[in-house]
């Protein structure tokens, strides 16, 4: 079923993580080269703990050479005033609809039991569609499990690319990826919600799965992982996965023929399978390899 996989979207496509322990993890990167342009593909982990070791050397070494770093998007831009009245706008009803009119009455009576005594009240959540409230409850989890988006991947590597004078750009706008959530007709919005309730109640084993996978650098298995959370929702797999794999490939393409070394930071799941990066570039004559650890 796709239970684990919401979990995962919920934190805008890419995976989260519980303490990492004291081992360094491997990671997931790749190398492409075609004459004299070079990319380096590197999978992401959105949020992790302050406690969390240091990147993969191998991050900091592609993050360093880079002339040109693609990031999937820019959520510090996320926060402007236009942005966020673009985004609520996608997430509420019309005025006069409420949430619990909008869902089943069991799922409704689910939901309250679910929030009792965490502050967030009912009243608070009537205003919003379904979508929107499973990922104001994923990432109320991810804070009550210590999760820190500025501890991910993609925001140390961002902030060490501003350190230096480096090409940093977007494959998206946060209101791009929002439609990814905005455009899901009502029943998978409902059952979307459905499912991220019943994620959050097994928090640990589902994102510490996923986590151990990207770790230990295993992609055949992570595919696979995926592909199972996945089954019955292939049309969801390939709009939130494939459909943006391949709409980001011509910019990496051109960034690689103009500028020689780029850096793409993306969720890891974009990097695996028949249509993830590494396999778009192998089929546009690129010589791709994995970067073994460190």
């Amino acid at each position: 079923m796709m239970k684990r996989r919401l979990i995962y979207v919920a934190v805008l496509l890419s995976f989260a993580s519980v303490a990492l322990g004291g081992e360094e993890p491997r990671g997931l990167i790749w190398k492409a080269v075609r004459g004299e342009a070079e990319v380096f593909l590197a999978g992401s982990v959105h949020i992790l703990d302050s406690g969390s070791p240091g990147l993969p050397p191998s991050y900091l070494r592609a993050a360093d050479d880079a002339a040109v770093i693609f990031f999937e998007t820019d959520m510090q831009a996320a926060q402007s005033p236009d942005v966020q009245r673009n985004l609520r706008r996608m997430a509420s009803f019309p005025p006069d609809t409420r949430l619990s009119s909008h869902i089943d009455k069991a799922l409704v009576r689910r939901l309250q039991d679910h929030i009792r005594g965490s502050g967030i009240t009912l009243d608070t959540l009537q205003p919003y569609r379904p979508w929107f409230v499973a990922l104001t409850l994923t990432i109320q989890s991810f804070r009550d499990h210590g999760m820190n988006p500025e501890q991910g991947v993609d925001m140390q590597l961002l902030e060490r690319a501003r350190d230096r004078d480096v090409d940093i750009r977007f494959f998206e706008t946060a209101v791009e990826q929002f439609r990814l959530f905005a455009d899901m007709s009502d029943d998978l919005s409902e059952a979307f919600l459905a499912k991220t309730l019943e994620d959050i109640e097994q928090f640990d084993d589902l994102v510490g799965g996923m986590l151990d996978l990207w770790r230990a650098g295993d992609a055949e298995t992570l595919h696979a992982y995926m592909l199972e959370q996945f089954d019955g929702y292939e049309d969801v797999y390939r709009t939130w996965v494939i459909d943006r794999n391949h709409a980001w490939l011509p910019a990496i393409l051109n960034a690689a023929e103009e500028s020689r070394s780029v850096l793409v930071v993306a969720g890891a799941a974009h990097h695996t399978g028949p249509e993830g990066l590494p396999a778009l570039l192998t089929a546009e004559g690129y010589t791709v390899e994995r970067i073994p650890y460190p």
